[in-house]
């Protein structure tokens, strides 16, 4: 904080910072002066291209991390002339959620609207994070008699550093994937694990605004090796807490498909607008095809 003036004033009696700084940048270095000429030549201030969008948000909002701009050339889905930009702000601590408010989605808008054609339509949102639930038994190896506690809120901890890797350092892996032998193969190499079975995983994704798509490896007949998110800008991150149940022996036990009494609060329920606790449902407001997506819907788990 500020505590008083670099050269005194005699008019200047005392001097205090009431509030926190926000959007300062240290000062610039050879190396990025370099970097920002370099991309305002490439550029000329003006968002033509989707790394345009990018590198001009970044250089603008240091207060921003990361920025995917994302187009119908990319998404066929997005309406010619659409722009989405994703923007992911500054980390605070180990937040595998991080999201720009309001105020900062409106002035990014705003300030790419002035650098790009009048007739390309822009949206600044966050990015989409789409729910992992780990289901498994353990038996831990006999070092942690007395301490299991401890050893699940590590191996949670170990968990979201394993999935979010851009928690420590590196960028959100967009649309990214996730092989569910790797997983579990990172909890079998944890030193204080010496068995794991019955192991499955659970992604819950939005798909309308009214309508959530549950992949459940456990299902009969799945083979499903990798776990893909749904959109461009949907970034793939584990619930607060998984389904770790305890075992003593080291016999095989099948996957179960996850059932409302072990869904959680914040983890893996639907929250709706008006409070309302909702467990994720499987239903199906239409006959699906053969081998199709289950659909959650809001209406129906009322």
């Amino acid at each position: 904080p500020i505590t008083d003036l670099v050269i005194q004033v005699p008019e200047i009696s005392s001097l205090s910072q009431v509030t926190g700084f926000f959007g300062g940048r240290p000062k610039e270095r050879p190396a990025e002066f370099y970097t920002r000429v370099s991309e305002r030549l490439r550029h000329k201030n003006r968002a033509a291209q989707l790394w345009d969008y990018e590198r001009l948000v970044l250089e603008r909002f240091p207060e921003i991390r990361q920025a995917k701009c994302i187009g119908s050339t990319s998404y066929p889905k997005l309406s010619p002339g659409k722009v989405k930009v994703v923007v992911v702000p500054q980390l605070n601590g180990l937040d595998p959620e991080p999201k720009a408010g309001f105020f900062l989605l409106q002035s990014v808008e705003n300030f790419l609207k002035e650098l790009a054609s009048p007739f390309v339509e822009i949206e600044a949102v966050n990015p989409v994070y789409e729910k992992l639930r780990i289901s498994c038994a353990l038996k831990f190896s006999k070092e942690t008699l007395g301490e299991k506690g401890r050893y699940i809120q590590q191996l949670h901890q170990e968990i979201l550093l394993f999935i979010c890797p851009w928690l420590k350092s590196g960028s959100l892996n967009f649309g990214g994937n996730i092989h569910v032998h790797d997983v579990l193969g990172f909890i079998k190499q944890r030193p204080y694990i010496q068995f794991v079975t019955r192991f499955s995983l659970v992604h819950v994704k939005e798909e309308t605004t009214s309508y959530y798509t549950i992949e459940d490896t456990a299902e009969s007949g799945s083979n499903t090796e990798v776990l893909q998110a749904s959109r461009p800008w949907s970034v793939l991150v584990p619930v607060r807490l998984h389904q770790f149940i305890l075992v003593d022996d080291e016999s095989f036990l099948p996957p179960e498909i996850a059932a409302i009494d072990s869904m959680r609060l914040e983890t893996d329920f639907v929250v709706l607008d008006d409070g309302t606790e909702a467990p994720v449902t499987v239903v199906e407001p239409e006959p699906p095809e053969e081998g199709g997506d289950e659909y959650l819907s809001l209406d129906d788990i009322l």
